[in-house]
């Protein structure tokens, strides 16, 4: 039997404490995998890390586009097209998400209550999320937000996914190109998002398609407990 993999917080503060607190948190669960990731640049984290027993399995790139450039206009497939998020639809689009991630490397789902406090909070922007409905079944969507911490300068794609049976029909490129035109009529100058670098649905060769280049790596360190 494969070690379950704990839907776990990175450790906060981002220190030999922090960690220390989800080790003790997560004493009892043994043969789990606790995932933190970790900058690159952040020496003292990576090294508390190392310390604690975790090492590293995975890598992630940051991918930005400079927004003052031109871009492409979406082209949607088959008469497609998408629509703002809307009331009452957060169930749907939690199922569409963890649907469409259930296949990608470590992903492990938070429960529904969870997705919607980090999601539908009071703070939450939600304006810019983007749904593509087929036959009443949401295919695909793009859950992106205003700015990314203080930088205002810079849109964020949180969320980019299209369910299996409606992959490889342009629909994600589509929704990144249509995110680029939100962020800039709000006055962003930059776009950014996060991508595995061994994601296997071809998402990096998508993303430097549209013009798209990697500006930073994290790296995933694993503890099997």
């Amino acid at each position: 039997m494969q070690p379950a993999e704990l839907a776990v917080r990175a450790p906060t503060p981002r220190d030999a404490a922090g960690i220390a607190d989800v080790l003790n948190a997560h004493a009892g669960a043994a043969g789990a995998r606790i995932h933190a990731p970790a900058n690159e640049g952040d020496d003292d984290y990576r090294a508390a890390l190392s310390r604690h027993g975790f090492r590293v399995v995975r890598s992630s790139f940051t991918m930005e586009i400079d927004l003052e450039t031109p871009t492409e206009e979406p082209v949607w497939p088959g008469g497609l097209t998408s629509r703002p998020f809307g009331p009452g639809e957060d169930r749907a689009v939690y199922d569409a998400y963890v649907e469409a991630f259930a296949d990608h490397w470590g992903f492990v789902a938070e429960s529904f209550a969870d997705w919607c406090t980090w999601n539908l909070g009071p703070n939450q922007d939600t304006s810019l999320w983007r749904l593509v409905q087929v036959g009443g079944e949401i295919a695909a969507l793009c859950m992106s937000a205003p700015s990314r911490g203080d930088d205002q300068t810079l849109g964020w794609v949180g969320v980019l996914a299209v369910r299996r049976p409606w992959r490889r029909r342009g629909l994600a490129r589509a929704l990144l190109l249509e995110s680029f035109g939100l962020f800039r009529s709000i006055g962003r100058q930059r776009a950014a998002l996060g991508v595995d670098s061994e994601n296997t649905t071809g998402a990096i060769a998508l993303y430097e398609g549209v013009g798209m280049r990697a500006t930073s790596r994290s790296d995933t360190w694993e503890r099997v407990l």
